[in-house]
C-alpha cells in the first residue's frame, strides 16, 4: 500500500468516527428515549384525545420522561401509545392524567407512578386509570351544573311566593317570616300614632327646607345651576348629533376614514398585523431567563467579590448573558497627560485613579456545542473570551476566562451544583501575572431558573 493510500484511509476513518459521534450525540439529545433502545412502552384509552399530538412530551412531576409515540382510534376510543425512559418504574396502581396546558386547548400527559409496593407494571402493559383534568369541556360541564342549581333555586322561590306559600324549604320559611314581621310592624305602628305624627312633622320640616333651596333665585341658587346644567345637556345633545352624523358618513364609506374602515383590503391588513403580533409574543414566551448570584472570598486580599448576572436563552444552542460585578478592589482608570515644550522638555504624566464604589459589568454572547460552551464579549469592563465545559449531568462545570488582552488575565474555576440551584465554586485568578502571582478564591451562590422565577412571581401576586 502506498503512502498516499494510507493517508487517505486514516482521513476516512477519522471522518467516519466523527460522523458516528455526531449521530450518537443527536440520538442522545432526542426527547424520544426509544431511539437508543432504552425505553418502555405503555398504552391507555381515553374518550377524548383532543389537544394531544404525537411526539409531545410525557411528564412525571413536571419533568419530561418520554413522548407520545402513537394515537389511533380503536372501538370508538382514542388509543394512545407512550414511550418512557427505561429507569421509570410504574406500578399497577399507576395512572395518567390528561392536563390542559393553558386555555387554548393544548394538552399534555402527566404520569403518576402509583405505589411501587404494588409491584412493577410490565413493559407493553395498559395503564387502566385515566383522568382528564382541567379541560375546557370540564369547565363547561361545571357551568351547566351551576345553571341547573340556579334553576332549582328559582323554582323554589316561585313556589314560596304563591298564595299559600311553601314552608317545606328554607326560602319559603324566610318569606313566611317576612310576612309575620310586616304584620307585627303594622300592629306596632297602630299603637304609636302620636310618634308617627311627630315623624311626619319632621319630614315636613325637611321638605320645607328643600323647597327653600329649590326656590332660591340667587346667582348660585338651584334654578341658576339647573339652567347651566340644561345648557350643558343641550350642548351634549348637539355633540351627540355631530357624532351620529360622522359615524353615519363612516358607515356609508364617505371620506378617508370611511373608506379605511369599509375597505376589505384594510381589514385583511389589520388581521395580518394582528397575526404577526401574536406570533411575536408567542415566540417571546419561549425565552428562557435565568438569574445567578454568587460571592467569592479572595484569599490573598481577604476581601469578598460579588456577581449578579442574567442569562437570556432564546434557543437550546445559544444564550446572552449580562451582569454586574462588585469588586472591593475598585475600578482603576488611567489618565495620560502630555505637556508640550514651554521652554523646557516635553513631559508625559500618567495618573491612576481607583473608584471604590463603581461596578464592573459583563456582556457576553455564547454558543453551545454539546457539553462545551464558547463565550465572547465584555468581561469585567474588558474584552475577552470564555469556555465552559459541563460534566456529570451538568452538575460540575469547568470554566476558563481570558480577558484584558493588554495585560492578559487568565482565570479558571470549578463549580459544583449540589442541591436545586445552590452551588459552591473555587478557582484561581491572574494565572499569567508574574508581578503579583496567582491568587485563589472560594465562593458559593444561588441559581434561579425560569420555573423558579415564575413560582416567585406567582407567590408575590397572591
Amino acid at each position: 500500500m502506498s503512502l498516499g493510500s494510507a493517508t487517505e484511509l486514516k482521513v476516512g476513518a477519522v471522518v467516519l468516527a466523527v460522523l458516528g459521534l455526531i449521530v450518537f450525540m443527536s440520538f442522545s439529545m432526542s426527547e424520544d428515549p426509544s431511539y437508543l433502545g432504552t425505553s418502555k412502552k405503555y398504552f391507555f384509552y381515553t374518550p377524548d384525545a383532543s389537544g394531544l399530538i404525537k411526539k409531545s412530551s410525557i411528564k412525571l412531576a413536571g419533568i419530561d420522561v418520554g413522548v407520545i409515540r402513537d394515537i389511533q382510534l380503536r372501538d370508538g376510543l382514542a388509543y394512545v401509545e407512550i414511550t418512557l425512559k427505561s429507569d421509570i418504574k410504574l406500578s399497577p396502581s399507576s395512572r395518567v392524567e390528561v392536563r390542559a396546558n393553558g386555555i387554548l386547548g393544548d394538552k399534555y400527559v402527566e404520569v403518576v407512578p402509583g405505589d411501587i409496593r404494588d409491584g412493577v407494571l410490565e413493559d407493553g402493559s395498559q395503564i387502566l386509570e385515566v383522568r382528564d383534568t382541567g379541560s375546557l369541556a370540564a369547565l363547561m360541564n361545571e357551568v351547566g351544573k351551576i345553571a341547573g342549581s340556579l334553576s332549582s333555586v328559582a323554582k323554589t322561590i316561585e313556589q314560596a311566593a304563591t298564595k299559600d306559600g311553601d314552608r317545606s324549604s328554607p326560602i319559603g320559611r324566610i318569606i313566611n317570616n317576612m310576612e309575620v314581621f310586616t304584620a307585627d310592624l303594622a300592629e306596632i305602628s297602630s299603637g304609636r300614632k302620636r310618634k308617627i305624627g311627630e315623624i311626619i312633622d319632621s319630614v315636613h320640616d325637611v321638605t320645607t327646607g328643600l323647597s327653600d333651596v329649590f326656590n332660591d333665585q340667587g346667582e348660585h341658587g338651584f334654578k341658576a345651576n339647573w339652567a347651566k346644567l340644561s345648557n350643558t345637556i343641550t350642548k351634549l345633545d348637539e355633540s351627540m348629533d355631530n357624532i351620529k352624523s360622522i359615524t353615519g358618513k363612516i358607515n356609508s364609506g364617505e371620506g378617508t376614514l370611511g373608506k379605511l374602515v369599509n375597505d376589505e383590503t384594510t381589514v385583511d391588513s389589520v388581521n395580518e398585523t394582528l397575526t404577526q403580533v401574536n406570533e411575536f409574543f408567542g415566540s417571546a414566551g419561549k425565552l428562557r431567563t435565568d438569574i445567578d448570584f454568587h460571592s467569592e472570598y479572595l484569599a490573598e486580599d481577604e476581601l469578598t467579590k460579588s456577581y449578579l448576572s442574567v442569562k437570556i436563552q432564546p434557543g437550546l444552542d445559544r444564550f446572552y448573558e449580562i451582569g454586574l460585578v462588585d469588586d472591593p478592589r475598585g475600578v482603576s482608570e488611567e489618565e495620560q497627560v502630555i505637556s508640550g515644550p514651554t521652554g523646557g522638555a516635553t513631559t508625559d504624566t500618567t495618573t491612576t485613579t481607583v473608584f471604590k464604589n463603581k461596578l464592573k459589568f459583563n456582556a457576553l454572547i455564547a454558543k453551545n456545542f454539546f457539553n462545551l460552551t464558547v463565550k465572547a464579549g465584555i468581561i469585567e469592563n474588558e474584552g475577552g473570551v470564555g469556555f465552559d465545559y459541563y460534566l456529570y449531568s451538568d452538575k460540575l462545570k469547568w470554566n476558563l476566562d481570558v480577558y484584558d488582552f493588554d495585560e492578559v488575565n487568565v482565570r479558571s474555576s470549578l463549580k459544583w451544583s449540589f442541591y436545586r440551584g445552590i452551588y459552591v465554586l473555587g478557582g484561581v485568578d491572574d494565572i499569567l501575572d508574574k508581578r503579583t502571582g496567582i491568587s485563589s478564591y472560594l465562593g458559593a451562590g444561588l441559581y434561579l431558573t425560569n420555573d423558579d422565577i415564575k413560582l416567585l412571581l406567582s407567590g408575590l401576586s397572591l
